[in-house]
C-alpha cells in the first residue's frame, strides 16, 4: 500500500482540482462542460486549450455518459473513456503536485 499512496494522492489531487474548475465552469456558464461550445472556442485557443487540461476529465466523463445514454457507445467504449479520464486525472495531479511543490520551493 506504501507504493501506491503516493499515486492515489495525486488521482485524487487530479480529480479535485478538474472537479473544482468544472464546476466553477459550469456555474459561470449554466452549461455542463464538455468538447463544445461554449467551453471550446476556435476564437478563444489559448483559454480552450487551457480549460481542456484542467476540466478534461469531466469533459470527457459528460461526453460519454451523454453518448451511453443515448445508445451511441457501448459499455466497454464507457469503460474505456472512464480509463482515460482516470488517467488524465492522475497526470493532472501529477502536474498540480509538481507545480505546488515548485511554487513551496521558491518560498522556502
Amino acid at each position: 500500500m506504501g507504493s501506491l499512496a503516493p499515486a492515489l494522492f495525486a488521482f485524487l489531487a487530479g480529480l479535485t482540482v478538474a472537479g473544482l474548475v468544472a464546476t466553477l465552469v459550469e456555474i459561470a456558464t449554466r452549461v455542463p462542460v464538455a468538447f463544445a461550445e461554449p467551453h471550446l472556442s476556435p476564437r478563444r485557443i489559448v483559454r480552450s486549450v487551457a480549460l481542456t487540461a484542467v476540466a478534461g476529465p469531466y469533459m470527457l466523463g459528460n461526453e460519454a455518459l451523454d453518448a451511453f445514454h443515448r445508445g451511441t457507445i457501448n459499455a466497454v467504449r464507457l469503460a474505456t473513456y472512464a480509463m482515460v479520464a482516470a488517467t488524465w486525472a492522475l497526470a493532472l495531479g501529477v502536474l498540480v503536485l509538481s507545480l505546488a511543490s515548485s511554487v513551496l520551493d521558491l518560498l522556502a
